[in-house]
């Protein structure tokens, strides 16, 4: 694992934990999970990003074949990719870069309630493009099922 290192070679965050007040100590802890639960949200939707690329290119596939027109599994195979693109799309706000809270002189309390609203904000983001790409699984494979069977 990396760590950040300040200028005179000391890690960032104990240099930060000693100038923090004694009551501040912990927020500092908070605020360093908070953003652990970022990296681990990003990562995630980063995967799930992937797996949709993929899925989009078996409907892809499925579509290649000349009869598919006016059939119902060319319908079935536009809807399950409207429901992967739709997927892709949230997790693309889950990992966009966007972090208004981070500013010069702000209390690292409130610092701590901001990013707890984003990591909240996300993971709901991140568990509709769960659900929305496992919708699209099923669709694909209907689509599959009308296209080989």
């Amino acid at each position: 694992m990396f760590r950040r290192i300040d200028r005179l070679g000391h890690p960032l965050d104990e240099v930060i934990r000693e100038h923090l007040p004694g009551d501040h100590r912990d927020d500092w802890a908070v605020l360093k999970k908070l953003y652990e639960l970022l990296n681990i949200l990003d990562t995630k939707t980063s995967s799930l990003l992937t797996f949709d690329a993929l899925i989009v290119a078996v409907f892809t596939i499925i579509l290649q074949k000349e009869d598919t027109a006016g059939a119902p599994v060319l319908w079935v195979s536009l809807l399950g990719t409207l429901i992967i693109i739709l997927s892709m799309g949230i997790c693309v706000w889950v990992v966009r870069i966007s972090w208004p809270f981070l500013k010069p002189g702000v209390a690292i309390t409130t610092e701590c309630q901001a990013v707890a609203d984003v990591v909240d904000v996300r993971t709901i983001y991140y568990q509709w493009a769960w659900r929305l790409s496992f919708a699209g699984v099923f669709v694909l494979v209907l689509a599959f099922g009308l296209r080989y069977f």
